[in-house]
This record gives structure tokens, sequence and C-alpha cells, in this order.
């Protein structure tokens, strides 16, 4: 765990009898990561091939039939992108068509506690991180072909 110098004896103090569920080895290679300079290395490193990729999904969403019926929220930043769909399916019904296709999806249903109190378009999480960027045009036309009527 990282914390402030200052509050190490507080929760030594309070907390100390909990047991930590991550292993000492992986904090302790963490550790030396973030000591030797390579973690922040790493997460600069990945925050650019994730811009790319985030960029080249967008490019493809606006430049397919399904920029008429898709509104993208939360593009500014993360590993994900939420995909506001208006085109008269149903949420598992999206999904179902898109999984027909080979792209596996989930929405945003799923992460909710209770069912919206008033019905809405179906939002999809699109993620991009493990999508290899010269694949990410070519899901989309699978999306394209799965969600035009």
């Amino acid at each position: 765990m990282v914390i402030p110098r200052q509050l190490v004896s507080v929760f030594s103090e309070r907390l100390g009898v909990y047991s930590c569920t991550v292993p000492t080895f992986e904090q302790l290679v963490l550790a030396l990561l973030i000591e030797s300079g390579d973690f922040e290395r790493h997460i600069n490193r990945m925050k650019k091939i994730y811009k790319r990729k985030r960029r080249a999904l967008l490019d493809a969403l606006s430049a397919s039939s399904l920029d008429a019926f898709t509104k993208v929220e939360g593009s500014e930043a993360g590993l994900h992108l939420l995909l506001k769909i208006q085109n008269g399916m149903s949420e598992e019904t999206l999904l179902d068509r898109a999984a027909k296709q080979g792209v596996l999806l989930h929405g945003l249903s799923e992460y909710r506690m209770e069912a919206a109190s008033t019905p809405s378009p179906p939002i999809i999480l699109l993620g991009y991180t493990t999508i290899p960027e010269n694949d990410i045009e070519k899901a989309v036309k699978k999306l394209e072909k799965a969600w035009t009527l």
C-alpha cells in the first residue's frame, strides 16, 4: 500500500490486523518498477498506444454508417468509449448481433444496480485496448453489418 508517511502509524494502529490480499512479491516488484522509473515509462508508452487506438476507433466510427444513429460519449480519455445507439434495437439484440459477427461487447445495463427508471437508448461499452490497431476498422465494419437494418 502506498500511503503518506504521517499516516503509517495511524494505519498500523487501526488497520494493521487486516491481511493484505496482494502477495508481497508483487508489491516488491511494483516498488522496484516505481523506484527505477520503469513504471512511469511504461505508463507513458501505454498512454500513447491507447491514444492512437482511441483515435482510430473514433475515426472508424465517424466514417461508418453507424455515425447516423450513434453518439459517442466519454471519448476524452479512458480505456473504452460509450456508444449510445438509436436504431430501434434493444441492448440484448445489439449485443447478440455483434456477437454473431465475432465482436464481443457489454451493455451499460450490466453495470447498473437497479433498472433505469425511464427507458433510454441502449448504451454499449466499446473497449479498444486489446484490439490490434490494424483490426479496429474491421471491427467497426462488423458492427456496421450487425446493426444496420
